[in-house]
């Protein structure tokens, strides 16, 4: 093996003292809720996902050291022949050869392969970080909605009781009693799919935390900016995603090197010495294998189609991050731009709104069809509020995970392993 790759070798495995990655941070100086990082960090820190990639990782780093090893060990023969009162004893010492360097190449791939698993370890990292939060987001919002379920149910209730009481006193006629009591019932039905929703949701998250708190960190609305990076093709090849490709093109290069050096003709070379009675024994010997029924050259092909096809899956796959970089930045900015509209607008006017329609039909100066209308109006976009807000979360947990700065946010450290 040349001492450029052991040198390598070495760097490797001395990695995982070392942040994975160096990505530019989009996510600057904010930070996330302090209660939200620490449930956060203490459910990633023994997460299975987490764990296994781990392992992963420092299964491919004992693999590198395995690859440095030497290809041929030595081999020692002792002979000894007795015939005709004569005894003959040799001692062989042989030594095969790694004349094509097998050594150096099979720890180039192990090398390129310890590389692919500290990105993949990173990738994993950031989806983990990106489903713990979607979840909660998925919780949070299915709990909203089905409080606004019960809320409008209450107000159906309440309708339909006054509407009896009109009914009675001759007031509304029995046509408006019935749309009354239809709307009830569609309030209990959508309460009553609402709550399932919660339900699942709360289980998702259950089946994702190990430790769930009977108190959960509330999603902070006030999230980072939508940024795109100056040379957005710099920053996509520092992604993880793109330096696993990387290393797997590293790989399958190396690949091609390792079934080359494999058809090499490794010489063994053998010493031996001995003794016949009275006289001494010395010899040398050099085996030379003849790869002529076999010069194993199909495998070189076959290596070599193989790195072409992982060239240009590399080459589709930056195409296709960076065009996921793109798109999910340009969606988190645009639902910002809605929700801070929404917020500004929709959530002042819908409570006027409840309140001004309920004295207009209580004082007889809308009709119960309009009021229901309009009830029905103002509680589905309140909800659509919520769904907003929820798409929101979604959007910027993906792009940070996308864009790997979702640790940052997080503040909290992923990329050492131990």
């Amino acid at each position: 093996m040349n001492k450029a790759l052991r040198i390598s070798a070495i760097a490797m495995l001395a990695v995982a003292y070392q942040p994975l990655y160096a990505v530019e941070n989009l996510v600057k100086d904010q930070k996330a809720p302090e209660r939200l990082s620490a449930l956060v960090q203490n459910a990633y820190t023994s997460h299975p996902r987490a764990l296994a990639a781990r392992a992963n990782y420092q299964t491919a780093a004992k693999r590198l050291k395995a690859a440095d090893n030497a290809v041929y060990n030595p081999e020692l023969e002792l002979d000894t022949e007795d015939a005709n009162d004569v005894t003959v004893t040799t001692l062989e010492l042989s030594q095969t050869i790694d004349w094509g360097d097998r050594r150096g190449s099979r720890t180039a791939v192990a090398n390129a392969g310890l590389m692919q698993a500290q990105q993949e370890y990173a990738q994993t990292t950031n989806t983990l970080l990106r489903d713990f939060l979607a979840t909660l987001a998925e919780n949070q919002t299915r709990k909203d909605l089905a409080e606004l379920s019960s809320q409008a149910k209450k107000l159906m209730q309440e309708f339909s009781a006054i509407s009896e009481k009109r009914y009675r006193a001759g007031d509304l006629s029995r046509v408006e009693l019935n749309l009354a009591s239809l709307a009830l019932s569609a309030a209990i039905i959508n309460q009553a799919q609402a709550m399932t929703d919660a339900t699942n949701a709360r289980e998702k998250l259950r089946a994702l935390y190990n430790d769930l708190p009977v108190n959960l960190p509330e999603l902070p609305s006030d999230l980072p900016e939508a940024v795109m990076p100056e040379d957005i093709d710099a920053f996509v090849r520092k992604l993880p995603a793109s330096k696993a490709r990387e290393a797997e093109l590293a790989m399958a290069s190396n690949t091609v090197k390792l079934r080359r050096s494999e058809r090499s003709w490794d010489p063994t070379v053998a010493v031996r010495g001995g003794d016949d009675d009275s006289d001494t024994l010395i010899g040398f010997t050099l085996t030379m294998p003849l790869n002529i029924r076999n010069d194993f050259s199909a495998e070189v092909e076959e290596a070599e189609q193989e790195f072409t096809r992982v060239k240009q899956s590399a080459l589709q796959e930056f195409r296709d991050i960076r065009a996921n970089v793109v798109m999910s930045t340009e969606q988190f900015r645009l639902l910002q731009q809605v929700w801070n509209n929404w917020q500004a607008t929709a959530q002042t006017s819908i409570s006027e709104q409840l309140d001004l329609i309920k004295r207009l039909w209580r004082s007889g100066d809308m009709s119960t069809t309009d009021y229901l209308v309009q009830l029905k109006q103002a509680i589905e976009t309140q909800a659509a509020g919520i769904e907003l807000r929820g798409r929101l979360w979604q959007s910027s947990f993906e792009w940070m995970a996308i864009t790997a700065s979702i640790d940052n946010w997080l503040n909290i450290n992923t990329q050492e392993m131990n």
